[in-house]
Parts: structure tokens; C-alpha cells; sequence
């Protein structure tokens, strides 16, 4: 198993419109924020073009940053079933595609995401953000994808965390 103290995590918030990014890095114990960014595929492609464009991108980027984990926000019921079947295609591509190049990938429900970073499984996104910024610090200025993101790799770590301490 590896050490998630000390560890690189790539959160994923999932999108072929907006994908959040981001690169948490554990220093002994203390989750720091690496980078964070939002892939947005071009306008104007067909859905299957955009979900290759995001996976390729969101792998190029756990390649480069070193990470050990990926962690993915699992696709919800939000706005319709067009835009639930597309988050739904490319959360396959990115399991598929990472856990072939060798990542850990764990996906988990955006309830358990709040909960294990905010204390409420129901938290608004400001609630969210809030504790996102109170667990890493910074300045505010991630994109709410971002900060999501951020959110997807905290509540790995603290899943993890969590697991560890439990008797074998």
C-alpha cells in the first residue's frame, strides 16, 4: 500500500466542457496545493473527440506531475441525461486509460466528497471552497472546477488516512 502521507494525488472533476484539475502533493502529512487548472477541449468537436481530448489531457497531466493516485468525482444526475451519459463515457475512458498506465484510481460519490472535506455531505460549493482554502490555504482565486477538484484529491487522502488507521 502506498504511503498517502507522503504521496501526489491528481483530483479529477470531470467534464468534456470544463474538466477541474488539480495537483495535490502530501508533504509529511500536510496536503499542498502543486497547481490547478481547467482542460477545455475546442468548441465545436463532436462529444467522442472532446472525451479523447480531456482523457488524453487530464493523463498527460498525472504523467507529468508524478502522481501515484487519481482521484475522480463520479458522475451525478445534474442537468440531463445527454450530459449524464458523456460524464458517464468519459469517467470509463479516464478509469481505463489510468489504471492501464498504472495509476490508483478511486472514484468517489460528490456526497462523500463534501462530507469527508466540508463535515456535510449536502455542503454548497462556497461551503466547499471554503474548506478547501482552510485545509491548504491560498488566495481564493481557483475556479469553482478547480477548487472541486481540489476537494476530489483532499477527500482521497482523508479516505485513505482513515483506512489506514483502522485494525488489520
Amino acid at each position: 500500500m502506498n504511503d498517502i502521507n507522503n504521496c501526489k494525488i491528481l483530483g479529477v472533476d470531470p467534464s468534456i466542457r470544463s474538466a477541474g484539475i488539480a495537483a495535490v502533493e502530501m508533504i509529511n502529512g500536510s496536503p499542498r496545493i502543486k497547481y490547478a487548472d481547467c482542460i477545455k477541449p475546442p468548441e465545436g468537436c463532436l462529444e467522442f473527440y472532446r472525451i479523447v481530448n480531456v482523457v488524453q489531457m487530464i493523463r498527460d497531466n498525472a504523467i507529468r506531475f508524478g502522481a501515484k493516485h487519481v482521484a475522480i468525482e463520479k458522475a451525478a444526475y445534474v442537468q440531463s441525461t445527454k450530459t449524464y451519459q458523456d460524464l458517464c463515457m468519459l469517467q470509463g475512458a479516464l478509469v481505463y486509460v489510468l489504471s492501464t498506465e498504472g495509476f490508483e484510481v478511486t472514484l468517489y460519490e460528490p456526497r462523500k466528497v463534501k462530507l469527508e472535506v466540508s463535515g456535510s455531505g449536502s455542503s454548497d460549493k462556497a461551503t466547499v471552497a471554503d474548506a478547501v482554502y482552510g485545509i491548504c490555504g491560498g488566495d481564493g482565486s481557483l475556479s469553482v472546477d478547480e477548487t472541486d477538484a481540489v476537494a476530489v484529491a483532499l477527500c482521497h487522502i482523508f479516505t485513505k488516512q482513515k483506512a489506514s488507521k483502522l485494525p488489520a
